[in-house]
């Protein structure tokens, strides 16, 4: 009898993740496309309206997107490295803000990333790959509206004011943007330049894909509209690092892009490029000036390319089409000509007639020796030679040595080989020609540049590697990079990095930020941070380079540009740390999980969507809890009045254990009252609070505990050391150490009785010496007032004449007690 075999067991099929499909934006539903429209206006207040009700709101609309079964459904195809990624992220800055010593720094830096995250939490619960396309449109818009209100701030105005008059009506405010600052460069309505032209090179990125994917023409009109407008602004920008960048994405873009799309794509942008390089010279022009012709450029530029693709760019490509040979030679052709152009234009010089402001400036680098100036030129011109050490340049300062100050036909000047940077300036009257200026040794100077646009010649004048551009991110690289040894595991907090900067600084500077966002999310969040950012970064990376040779490549190719322009031109500015530019941000590095998103495990993805989306929603429903505690006790303390010690005691309390992110001040006050009220009672949550101010080490903490609590205590020694601990967060600004010398001269020398003089002397010298070791290797010197260097010396004179006890205190309260009391107060 035959056996029989055995059945074969029953196997669960395995899940398989969601079919992708390529929707068009057409064959959305009118929900659908209502949804696409509201992000995208989401998008658009995040970006303008910066103030932290608009934080709380996109908190609470990105906590309501997580009803219902839809966002665990979409978790499940999304419990991917990225998602993960931006979990971890989401929860390091929730504690960095919490553990930060600057309080008042991290609630601003916090209402930041909260906008940035409620915006993509409602992009990972609610969208789809079919909002995708609608999104794109929907970016694009929004780039171009501000590209349009960063080009007519610079120059009309008339948009800007009334766009300014509808925000200042919801609570913010634009009042501060001053074009002149920059000169003919747009700077754009977040007053820096380099930022406006991170956030429009993305909205040209954008545009340049729907133009080129675009079939039906009115479609592909509008998208060459906005991607005109965007590119003008970016472009008139004149931000280096952005246009270095932006080349770089898009020769990435198309070495992405596919054979069946990189030829007509090249087209689109080699007359995006021509068109928009062609009108920005009379829009640049008339920047500053008042006038509408840059608004009117920008909207013309546009329709412009256009034409200009749908007349040549499109019928080139289809006639080059499957002409490898062809294409070759053209490129190579193509190649040369803009490779010849760029070396002209940089190399062949001519004449320059001076304009209405009647100047020309040059820099140069010149042998040690002396030098006489000759050539040819029209009426009287005025030569001013300048030279500037390396200090001035890293400081921005306008402090230069003057060689020669006269007139041309008889300059002459000595260079020494200390100089870092040397200056020509011609001035002279409008429509004067200066057609040759030669100097000594043979070398003509460069005036007129025929080829370029005067903007652009001008702008290169400055040598990329002697720049203070370049010197400064050179520094805050350094000085980032030391912060973060300090504390690499966790970092300092949020918004630590600038109070902490001048503890580590060989020469005063102010700055929030290092100018590298991933060196900022080290000195911030440290590893665990960086963690978090990379896995989101690097993982949004990897879904794009797996999927480019996909059915959708060519929008992943667009992507990948957008990844390069983001993360690179990053490295080097401070646009991750921009409110406007995190939000844009953050929403690009989570559309490719929108689009390519599969669950790292399948079997698991059911349950593990379930823990994600609830982690998700925790981790937001705390950083909303965390900042609008904030917001609550900053209204109470606005509204409070009480003439009872006792409720002011209490509430003050109430208010620091309510308060995460700021209790600093409140400390301090509880404190100070505390040590005047001279109460048992208070005695605990006292001492409580000095350790932890102490701990802190920040000035404000350091410094108030040496005036309100040690100085009444009469604990001389503590008072000393606590205030050096206070310094050295404040290190590199002479006013930290101005304020606290003063401090001992007016306020702690009349407190103390004569058996405490040499406790004070000590306390005095000490700081002193803490100067003088800080003061070593310096870039620049701290400068202290005159009252308290003969302070000082006063004091450095008691110990070297050996003077004590009695005659030390007659001498010094003689000396400074009687006159700070009657002349400061």
């Amino acid at each position: 009898m035959k056996r029989k075999r055995p059945a074969a067991p029953v196997t669960a099929a395995a899940e398989q993740p969601m079919p992708r499909e390529t929707v068009k934006v057409s064959s959305l539903s009118p929900l659908d496309m209502a949804k696409t429209v509201v992000f995208s206006l989401l998008l658009f207040a995040s970006m303008t309206l910066q103030t932290g009700r608009m934080s709380l709101i996109l908190v609470v609309l990105a906590l309501l997107s997580f009803m219902g079964r839809e966002p665990f459904r979409l978790m499940r195809q999304r419990l991917c490295l990225p998602v993960l990624g931006l979990l971890v992220f989401m929860i390091v800055t929730c504690c960095a803000a919490v553990y930060s010593h600057f309080g008042s720094y991290a609630a601003g830096e916090f209402y930041k990333y909260a906008a940035a995250f409620s915006l993509v939490l409602i992009l990972l619960a609610r969208f789809e790959k079919k909002h995708v396309p609608g999104l794109l449109w929907g970016f694009a818009a929004v780039s171009a509206v501000i590209s349009l209100l960063c080009v007519d701030a610079a120059s009309a105005s008339w948009l800007f004011d009334g766009f300014n008059r509808c925000i200042e009506a919801l609570g913010g405010s634009y009042s501060d943007v001053r074009q002149d600052l920059w000169g003919s460069r747009v700077a754009g309505i977040y007053n820096d330049a380099n930022v406006s032209a991170g956030i429009l090179a993305l909205g040209s990125l954008v545009s340049l894909h729907l133009a080129g994917s675009e079939k039906i023409l009115w479609k592909k009109a509008l998208a060459c509209f906005l991607l005109g407008v965007s590119a003008m602004g970016f472009f008139l920008s004149m931000s280096r690092g952005a246009i270095l960048f932006f080349a770089l994405a898009l020769l990435v873009w198309l070495m992405a892009a596919g054979k069946g799309n990189r030829l007509s794509l090249f087209f689109l942008m080699f007359f995006s490029a021509v068109t928009v390089a062609a009108l920005s010279i009379p829009a640049m022009s008339a920047i500053a000036g008042g006038s509408m012709l840059p608004d009117l450029l920008t909207l013309v530029s546009g329709p412009v390319i256009f034409a200009l693709d749908w007349a040549v760019g499109s019928r080139l490509a289809r006639r080059l089409e499957g002409r490898g040979k062809a294409i070759a030679l053209a490129a190579g052709v193509l190649a040369v000509v803009c490779v010849g152009y760029g070396v002209a234009a940089v190399t062949v010089t001519g004449p320059y007639t001076l304009n209405e402001t009647g100047y020309l400036g040059r820099t140069l680098r010149l042998e040690p020796g002396a030098y006489t100036l000759s050539g040819d030129w029209d009426g009287s011109p005025r030569a001013v030679v300048r030279s500037q050490s390396e200090m001035d340049m890293l400081r921005r300062t306008v402090n230069a040595t003057t060689l020669y100050d006269g007139p041309l036909e008889d300059a002459s000047f000595t260079v020494t080989g200390e100089e870092f940077r040397l200056s020509i300036q011609f001035w002279g009257e409008q429509g004067d020609v200066l057609r040759e200026v030669v100097l000594s040794d043979g070398t003509g100077i460069p005036l007129g540049h025929p080829l370029l646009p005067s903007f652009v010649a001008n702008r290169l004048q400055d040598d990329l590697l002697t720049s203070n551009s370049f010197l400064q991110r050179l520094q805050f690289f350094k000085d980032g990079w030391t912060l973060f040894t300090q504390s690499p595991l966790t970092g300092h907090g949020l918004g630590s990095t600038e109070g902490l900067l001048t503890s580590v600084q060989s020469y005063y500077y102010e700055s929030k930020y290092v100018h590298n966002h991933v060196l900022q999310i080290m000195d911030d969040m440290g590893l665990a941070g960086l963690a978090g950012f990379l896995a989101l970064a690097g993982g949004a990376l990897w879904l794009l380079l797996k999927n480019l040779r996909s059915d959708s490549g060519p929008l992943a190719a667009m992507l990948l540009a957008c990844w390069v322009m983001m993360n690179g031109h990053s490295l080097m500015e401070i646009n991750f740390s921009v409110r406007a530019y995190l939000c844009a941000a953050l929403v690009f590095l989570l559309l490719p999980v929108v689009l390519y998103g599969e669950p790292l495990r399948v079997k698991a993805a059911r349950a593990g969507s379930v823990a994600l989306a609830v982690l998700l929603w925790a981790a937001l429903a705390v950083s909303g809890a965390l900042l609008e505690s904030h917001r609550m006790v900053l209204r109470e303390m606005q509204s409070f009045s009480t003439d009872s010690a006792s409720t002011f005691m209490e509430t003050t309390q109430k208010w620091i254990s309510k308060d995460w992110l700021d209790h600093e001040q409140n400390q301090l006050n509880y404190v100070g009252n505390a040590v005047r009220l001279n109460s048992a009672w208070y005695n605990g949550p006292m001492r409580k609070y000095v350790e932890e101010l102490r701990a802190s080490g920040t000035y404000t903490a350091c410094s108030g505990l040496a005036r309100y609590y040690y100085l009444p205590k009469g604990q001389l020694e503590e008072l000393f050391a606590c205030s050096r601990e206070g310094i050295a967060q404040e290190a590199s600004t002479a006013d930290a150490w101005n304020l606290q010398l003063k401090f001992y001269r007016t306020e702690v020398l009349p407190a103390i009785a004569p058996e405490d003089i040499s406790v004070f002397v000590d306390g005095v010298l000490a700081a002193k010496a803490y100067l003088e070791s800080y003061s070593e290797g310096r870039l620049e010197e701290i400068e202290l007032t005159e009252e308290n260097q003969g302070f000082l010396d006063t004091v450095s004179s008691v110990q070297e004449d050996g003077l004590s006890g009695a005659d030390a205190y007659q001498l010094l309260t003689q000396m400074y007690a009687p006159a700070d009391q009657a002349g400061e107060g």
